[in-house]
């Protein structure tokens, strides 16, 4: 008898035991102040971005009639009309099919603001987006997800978005990791003029 009460001693000793243990780390839990990860957004900071090219004087002009547009691009890139609502741009004597490209396309018409457009358009894959002031000129410069079945992958795209007078919007789409002719990107952006007006130049 004494050996059934002493094993029932021992064993509400090991109950009250694991209760307090128990109960010290829900306390500890509860008051130790959870931190929150901030939320995420996909807009960042305005930047304004200014070319290093000296002189375009000598530049190319293009003008699309049909969309009411020019600017100007450099004697040594080769200008593709793919259709009379995209071109491709690219730097010689590199082959297309393997070299740096800048591809442009008139995409749409709307009255609709600017962001909400590019945001509707690139939907899921768009990545983050930011405004940006390019020799003067602003853009809407994103960053999305593309599928390209030559290669069986999603590769991660520059965008810049900008609103034409007749009310269309002008794209400008190339790799994110092409880094080359940034100053030369900048300048054609920052040429861009209604037909009819001079694409700028540097001087």
């Amino acid at each position: 008898m004494k050996h059934k009460e002493g094993f029932s001693q021992i064993a509400m000793i090991l109950i009250a035991v694991g209760i307090v243990v128990i109960g010290g780390g829900l306390y500890f839990i509860l008051r130790t102040p959870q931190v929150h990860a901030p939320a995420q957004t996909n807009q960042v900071n305005h930047q304004v971005v200014t070319s290093t090219v000296s002189n375009t004087a000598d530049w190319g002009i293009y003008t699309n009639p049909a969309y009411g547009f020019s600017f100007r691009y450099p004697q040594d890139f080769q200008l593709v009309e793919v259709s009379s609502s995209s071109l491709k741009l690219y730097p010689l004597p590199q082959p297309i099919e393997f070299g740096p490209y800048f591809y442009i396309q008139i995409i749409a018409t709307t009255t609709n603001g600017l962001t909400a457009a590019v945001k509707n358009m690139l939907g899921s894959s768009l990545v983050s987006y930011e405004q940006k002031t390019v020799n003067g000129k602003e853009w809407l410069y994103a960053k999305a997800n593309e599928y390209q079945g030559g290669i069986d992958q999603n590769v991660l795209m520059n965008l810049y978005f900008t609103h034409l007078t007749t009310g269309s919007i002008f794209s400008i789409k190339y790799p994110s990791n092409q880094t080359e002719y940034a100053d030369d990107l900048a300048e054609i952006m920052g040429s861009l003029v209604s037909s009819g007006e001079t694409p700028t130049s540097s001087n």
